[in-house]
């Protein structure tokens, strides 16, 4: 799983602050603005609790972010039994086979316990 927030953790946690890098973070209008912004950014100085505040929460993120990565994997081990489910799940647009596995954990494969499909859904 990718973490859209890592570039941005990085950033306000290092102790060397790297331009360039900073600019392939700029989106949209700012990338035009780019010098703007690396000129408010050099010369501040994160103070020292929020420094240490920022870190703890990275460690924090990352310890989640393995927690996530475990339990995909050990999903993924429990859904091969699964996969001919999973596989129908994922022919619906917009439901990738992770999401489908989801669904499958969720719910089940046996629809005989559903009086409808109104609780199914519900």
């Amino acid at each position: 799983m990718e973490n859209l927030l890592l570039p941005y953790m990085n950033i306000l946690a290092c102790d060397i602050f790297d331009p360039k890098y900073a600019k392939t973070l700029l989106q949209r209008k700012l990338k035009d603005r780019a010098d703007k912004v690396i000129a408010s950014i050099i010369g501040y100085k994160l103070p020292d609790d929020q420094s240490v505040k920022m870190k703890v929460c990275r460690k924090r993120f990352d310890y989640i972010n393995e927690c996530i990565s475990i339990l995909d994997e050990k999903l993924s081990d429990l859904s091969k039994s699964c996969h001919e489910f999973i596989e129908f799940d994922s022919t619906i647009p917009g439901v990738t086979e992770q999401f489908a596995s989801y669904i499958i954990a969720e719910v089940g494969t046996d629809m005989t316990i559903f009086k409808s499909l109104k609780h199914l859904c519900s």
